[in-house]
């Protein structure tokens, strides 16, 4: 099965912000000691006004966190209740997460994981072949030769897997 190539635009958290209220944070070590997320500036510059002391994380299974924001100046940062919400989540560093901003203070936050359902079928013991579902991924990720996907079963009876994509780094000439 061929998969058709089309040309991937980059993405930033300002072309995010222009089609509606999004801003993207991959997670740092920093990130963890201090146990604080920075919201972008450009957000603050555009949204800062409306946020109150308290923001709402709202998850893609429902749960909803409430988490201080902390104000100094331009600056703004996800603090008191951050740390409960990645330590529930198991968060940890390089997980990329986004912010949809609803309105009212209220965020969706999402790991940026597109859902897919891609079959799976055994072809010899121990290994397996991806079949339908799987060109999706590749054009969603961007994947290309080179990058290393881990796949870690998160349930064995619904054989449902977790996807982390290592792109291999460019060279540069």
């Amino acid at each position: 099965m061929a998969c058709a190539r089309r040309k991937v635009e980059p993405v930033t958290s300002n072309s995010l912000m222009e089609k509606s209220p999004h801003f993207f944070k991959v997670i740092l070590p920093s990130t963890l000691a201090e146990k604080k997320l920075g919201i972008p500036e450009m957000f603050v510059k555009k949204f800062g006004n409306e946020l109150p002391d308290i923001a709402t994380l709202e998850v893609p299974n429902g749960q909803v966190w409430l988490v201080r924001l902390t104000k100094d100046g331009r600056k703004i940062w996800f603090q008191d209740g951050w740390d409960d919400f990645i330590q529930h989540h198991s968060i940890s560093v390089g997980y990329f997460l986004v912010f949809k901003y609803v309105k009212n203070s209220t965020f969706q936050a999402s790991d940026g994981r597109v859902m897919c359902d891609v079959q799976i079928r055994q072809v010899i013991s121990r290994s397996f072949l991806l079949t339908k579902g799987w060109c999706r991924v590749l054009k969603e990720e961007n994947l290309k030769q080179g990058d290393i996907c881990v796949f870690e079963l998160i349930k064995m009876k619904d054989f449902i897997l977790k996807l982390s994509v290592y792109h291999a780094a460019e060279t540069l000439i």
